[in-house]
């Protein structure tokens, strides 16, 4: 058996029972989040600290040593808009990408669904996306997510142009959900193929979440919006992955704006394999993609108090 072929099996062993998942969407995020348990802890090295923003958005500061202070990456994790978050889920995502980085990172716990559906994470995105337009340079700020939080950073790229904000630096999606109408090929033609998102239930997590509103609204599905000037983004996706048209629908929608994109396509990975750097090789070469990325777009800028 592959080096490659054996880490899929693992997380297969991780993650796979989530495939046969109730309707339930609470218990659904119990199993999510209980199989999340086994995620490696963060090195000792990183420093996670709790915070608050606005007075009730939870986030996260994680820092590695000799982090660059005057620059900040925004993170919005993946999970469907249903489960997920920074400790639970994407401890090990999270540190890793704060050392290829070389800043540190504010995760958001934005609220989930169903309990607050749409669009009580879009709101929160923004107001902490506002936040650190109040203490970073524009130019010092980069915003990435991966899956539903990679669609959720894309729709706060979108929100802060139509609100008048200044834009951030760049735009990461990791695996990012773009379409919650489900319309890419890849949804169908994938579907035997991705070990952890079952095609046939997107739909189910979109209807949970957006409950009966329009699942082309641009916000909730960024792969609708309109990309007129706005920032560079670097898109990383599994060919195997369901979410595969979503990925390279918004890439050419957004180059087709004039906007400078990164399509980034690994053969036969699965969804979010950066998340998986542990087990898996590529999750770390993808990682240090990213990295190279960002501190090649990113500026170093102390805001004048």
């Amino acid at each position: 058996m592959s080096l490659q072929a054996a880490a899929i099996n693992q997380v297969m062993r991780l993650f796979g029972s989530l495939m046969i998942g109730s309707n339930d969407p609470l218990d659904m995020r119990e199993k999510f989040h209980r199989a999340a348990e086994r995620i490696p802890p963060a090195p000792p090295e990183a420093l996670f600290e709790e915070t608050l923003i606005a007075g009730s958005i939870r986030a996260y500061w994680i820092r590695m040593p000799e982090a660059d202070d005057h620059k900040v990456l925004m993170y919005l994790h993946g999970g469907a808009y249903i489960f997920g978050g920074t400790v639970l889920t994407h401890r090990d995502l999270l540190w890793r990408l704060a050392k290829v980085a070389q800043c540190p990172i504010l995760s958001v716990d934005y609220r989930l669904a169903p309990e607050e559906p749409f669009p009580a994470a879009w709101d929160d995105a923004i107001t902490v996306y506002q936040w650190l337009l109040e203490r970073y340079c524009p130019e010092s700020i980069a915003i990435a997510g991966d899956s539903a939080g990679g669609g959720l950073a894309f729709a706060t790229m979108l929100r802060a142009r139509d609100e008048g904000l200044a834009l951030p630096a760049a735009v990461v999606g990791l695996s990012p959900w773009t379409d919650l109408a489900c319309t890419g090929e890849s949804v169908v033609t994938n579907a035997d193929r991705d070990i952890l998102i079952p095609g046939e239930r997107i739909k189910e997590a979109a209807a949970i979440v957006l409950k009966d509103l329009d699942p082309t609204n641009p916000y909730a599905s960024p792969l609708y919006g309109d990309y007129t000037r706005c920032s560079p983004a670097l898109i990383q996706v599994g060919s195997f992955e369901v979410l595969l048209d979503d990925a390279r629908r918004l890439a050419y929608k957004m180059e087709a704006s004039g906007v400078p994109v990164v399509l980034d396509v690994w053969s036969k990975m699965p969804h979010v394999w950066q998340a998986m750097a542990a087990i898996m090789p590529e999750g770390k070469v993808a990682i240090d993609r990213i990295g190279v990325f960002l501190r090649g777009h990113m500026r170093s800028i102390s805001r004048p108090r």
